[in-house]
């Protein structure tokens, strides 16, 4: 699982946690991440990389860290034409390694749609500033506090010694991918299958009747 990784995770909020050059940059635009190019595949890039364009530790929110290195998500910036940085879609992170980054690009994801959805207070449309105290997005106007939503799922693998057992290939995603087989899409196609067979029998019939 994506979230088996090898060093520690901590999540706690630091407010006055400063970036280091040698930690992260996460830069998101909607479904997109910002990411590095190299020889061997993609990376997060850390802010040491970007020095030729700005220091951008002074606008670092800081997410988390993982091991000894912190994850800051940047809002504030363009992706920079030269230097081989690109924007990639958030499926990137299925094939990442290490998984750790894979890991890292998910969650810092997560936070930074739990604060573009929560720009404007719900109470009175007041605008939402980050919360100096903990993580959470406060209303300039009428004080009402926000915090992400924590949301815990069970997912059951069947396996069989190191292969998975059941498995099928999204319809939408690339047949190379898999995904756990939830029984939705599976009872769709049979019953859609029944439904024709069912059809084919009501003409058979109609037609031997004339």
């Amino acid at each position: 699982m994506i979230q088996e990784i090898p060093y520690k995770y901590d999540p706690a909020y630091k407010k006055d946690k400063k970036p280091e050059m040698s930690d992260y940059l996460l830069h998101y635009e909607y479904n997109k991440v910002m990411l590095l190019k190299e020889k061997e595949g993609y990376r997060i890039p850390a802010f040491q990389d970007l020095l030729f364009e700005e220091d951008f530790r002074e606008k670092g929110y800081y997410l988390f860290s993982i091991g000894d290195r912190g994850y800051y998500l940047i809002d504030d910036m363009k992706v920079p034409e030269f230097g081989g940085f690109v924007l990639n879609g958030m499926q990137i992170f299925r094939e990442m390694e290490p998984g750790y980054q894979a890991f890292a690009g998910i969650t810092g994801s997560q936070i930074y749609r739990w604060r573009e959805s929560r720009r404007f207070c719900g109470c009175c449309g007041g605008k939402m500033e980050p919360g100096t105290t903990e993580r959470s997005m406060v209303c300039s106007s009428c004080g009402h506090t926000e915090y992400p939503k924590i949301c815990p799922a069970v997912i059951v693998a069947i396996r069989k010694g190191d292969k998975p057992v059941s498995y099928t290939t999204s319809d939408a995603a690339d047949e190379r991918s898999s995904v756990d087989l939830g029984g939705r899409r599976i009872i769709k196609k049979k019953k859609k299958k029944n439904i024709n067979i069912a059809t084919n029998q009501h003409c058979e019939r109609q037609v031997r009747s004339q």
